[in-house]
C-alpha cells in the first residue's frame, strides 16, 4: 500500500514540478518529493486511523499457520507472486493517482493553447503556481475517496495474499 502510494505521489509530483525540491526519505532511502511525503504521512495516518495496521499483525501471526517454518519456495511461484505484487503496485498507484494526472494533463493542454494564442505571455512562469493551485483544490476535493480506496484495497486483497503464499512455499518432506 505505502508503495503504491509512492507510485502515485511520484507519478503527481514529477507533473506539479515537485520533483525539483527533492528531499531524501529515510523510510525509503532515497529521494523524494515533499508531496510524496505528504501523501505517505496520509497513507500512514489512514494505515494507523482505521486499525488496518492490526490487519497486518493479524496477518504476520496467520504467515506462521499458512507458511509454518522450514518449509523451502518454489522460484517459478515466487517469481510469479512478485510480478503480481509489482503489477498490484503499479495499478493502485494509477488509480490513485489518476483525478490528479487527468487535471494535470488538462491543465497541460490549456497552457499549451494559451501559449499559442498569446505567445507574447510567458506561460512556463505561470504554469508552476496555477498546477499547483489547482493540484491541490482537486486533491483535497478527492481526498475522500483517496481514502476510501486505500482503506478498501487492503481489506479486499487479505485473502489473496495468504493464498498466494501458500501456493509459493511447498512444505519439506520428512524423512
Amino acid at each position: 500500500v505505502i508503495a503504491a502510494v509512492s507510485v502515485a505521489a511520484h507519478t503527481v509530483g514529477v507533473n506539479m514540478g515537485f520533483q525539483v525540491a527533492s528531499m531524501f526519505s529515510p523510510g525509503t532511502s532515497e529521494h523524494e518529493s515533499s508531496f510524496a511525503v505528504m501523501k505517505n504521512w496520509f497513507a500512514i495516518i489512514l494505515i494507523l486511523t482505521l486499525n488496518i495496521h492490526h490487519v497486518f499483525i493479524e496477518g504476520l501471526y496467520k504467515s506462521f499457520l499458512v507458511v509454518p517454518i522450514g518449509p523451502t519456495a518454489d522460484a517459478a511461484a515466487l517469481a510469479k507472486v512478485a510480478i503480481n505484487i509489482v503489477h498490484e503496485v503499479f495499478v493502485l498507484g494509477l488509480r490513485l493517482a489518476a483525478p490528479l494526472i487527468s487535471v494535470q494533463i488538462l491543465i497541460n493542454i490549456s497552457l499549451g493553447l494559451l501559449n499559442r494564442a498569446l505567445p507574447s505571455l510567458n506561460v512556463f512562469i505561470i504554469s508552476f503556481p496555477i498546477s499547483f493551485i489547482v493540484a491541490m483544490v482537486i486533491l483535497f476535493i478527492t481526498i475522500t475517496s483517496y481514502l476510501s480506496v486505500l482503506g478498501n484495497y487492503g481489506m479486499q486483497k487479505e485473502v489473496a495474499w495468504f493464498e498466494s503464499m501458500r501456493r509459493v512455499f511447498v512444505p519439506v518432506s520428512s524423512p
